[in-house]
């Protein structure tokens, strides 16, 4: 079955961290992974199924735009961009 995980990433365009929410009923665990804007995995980080939000820090990663996928072994997946200003 297909989780139903709402997932929000905020603030965007953000600075020096990004928070994200989780909304789901299913509570497993997940992997969140930021992406440069040429493909390249910057950030990654195993996410606990019980968080009902996790912050990452971005203080070490240049301005400009990334993109973000959140997945679980259960064949869910997000995925969306984020701008980081500095």
């Amino acid at each position: 079955t297909i989780q139903k995980i709402s997932i929000s990433l905020y603030p965007n365009p953000a600075k020096d961290f990004i928070l994200i929410n989780f909304n789901s009923t299913e509570r497993k665990n997940l992997t969140f992974m930021l992406f440069n804007s040429i493909g390249q995995k910057v950030t990654i980080e195993k996410i606990k199924g019980n968080e009902t939000n996790h912050k990452i820090n971005t203080k070490a990663l240049s301005e400009g735009i990334y993109f973000w996928k959140v997945e679980s072994a259960y064949k869910f997946s997000q995925q969306g961009k984020v701008v980081l200003l500095k």
